[in-house]
C-alpha cells in the first residue's frame, strides 16, 4: 500500500511541475543564432503538442529549461552547432527533421522550406 501512494504521489508532482512549466512556457521565443536570420518560434504550439524534454533533451526537469544556444553554440562544443541542431534532415530533434517526419507520417507538420522560418523584411 505504500509503495502505491510513494508512485501516487511522484506522479502528482511530476504533472504538478510539468503544468507549471507549461503554463509559464512563453508564447513565443525569439531565436537569434543568426542576426541576418532572426527566427519567431511559436513556443506555445510545440509546448502544447510535445514534452519539454523533446527539445530541451538536457534538461533536468528541476531548473529552467535553458535557451537552444545555451548548449547548441555557433563554435564547437559538444553539442551539434546551431545550423545543425536545427536544420538536421534526418535528426528527429531538429526542426527541421522533426517537421519532415510529420509530413512523411501524414501527420500536419511545420515549416520546411526556409523562407517559412526565415522571412524576408
Amino acid at each position: 500500500m505504500k509503495k502505491i501512494v510513494s508512485i501516487t504521489v511522484a506522479l502528482a508532482f511530476i504533472l504538478g511541475v510539468t503544468m507549471v512549466l507549461a503554463a509559464t512556457a512563453p508564447d513565443k521565443v525569439t531565436l537569434k543564432a543568426n542576426p541576418k536570420k532572426v527566427v519567431e518560434f511559436p513556443h506555445k504550439i510545440h509546448s502544447d503538442q510535445l514534452k519539454c524534454e523533446v527539445c530541451h533533451h538536457e534538461w533536468d526537469q528541476k531548473s529552467e529549461p535553458q535557451a537552444c544556444l545555451t548548449c547548441h553554440k555557433k563554435k564547437a562544443g559538444d553539442a551539434p552547432k546551431f545550423f545543425k541542431a536545427f536544420h538536421d534532415r534526418k535528426s528527429d530533434r531538429s526542426c527541421l527533421g522533426c517537421h519532415k517526419k510529420m509530413a512523411k507520417d501524414g501527420k500536419k507538420g511545420g515549416p520546411t522550406k526556409c523562407a517559412q522560418c526565415h522571412p524576408k523584411k
